[in-house]
């Protein structure tokens, strides 16, 4: 399972919607069809909050390119924990139970790795949930924030 959870540009634990697709064995596009339908369902203001602040679901840095050097897009959605367990929600049957538990494992792993070196979880508050929430530290790095 470790290499299906990694460690993105700045030293975030994420997966992608193909690595996924491949261990649920689904079809990428239907993936990515899953993520688009949750994304349609957010309030604008969640979407703002979980997508451009907290990373939830992004491109990856690492876009593949062509033999001359132009970018070869084929669409690739990394996503953080909280992505994940959202789309993996949808998941069922035993196989799906037993692959959500070994993702959230790995993620908890790579997640303690950096809490060695990182900031424990900050307060803050979520459009839409009222009280303040933790954020994870690996989010709050995405987000840009520094430590408390």
């Amino acid at each position: 399972m470790q290499n299906l959870v990694y460690l993105d540009k700045n030293r975030v634990p994420v997966t992608n919607s193909r690595l996924i697709a491949q261990a649920f064995g689904k079809r990428h596009d239907n993936v990515l069809q899953a993520i688009d339908r949750m994304l349609l369902k957010m309030t604008p203001e969640l979407r703002l909050f979980w997508v451009e602040h907290c990373k939830m679901f992004a491109l990856p840095a690492d876009l593949p390119v062509n033999s001359d050097g132009s970018p070869r897009y084929r669409r690739t959605l990394e996503m953080t924990r909280e992505g994940f367990v959202l789309l993996a929600m949808g998941f069922i049957g035993r196989a799906a139970f037993s692959k959500k538990l070994e993702y959230i494992a790995e993620f908890n792993r790579l997640e303690a790795d950096l809490l060695s070196t990182t900031p424990r979880a900050a307060l803050v508050s979520i459009p839409g949930l009222g009280n303040p929430a933790p954020l994870s530290p690996a989010a709050f790095r995405r987000m840009g924030l520094q430590g408390l």
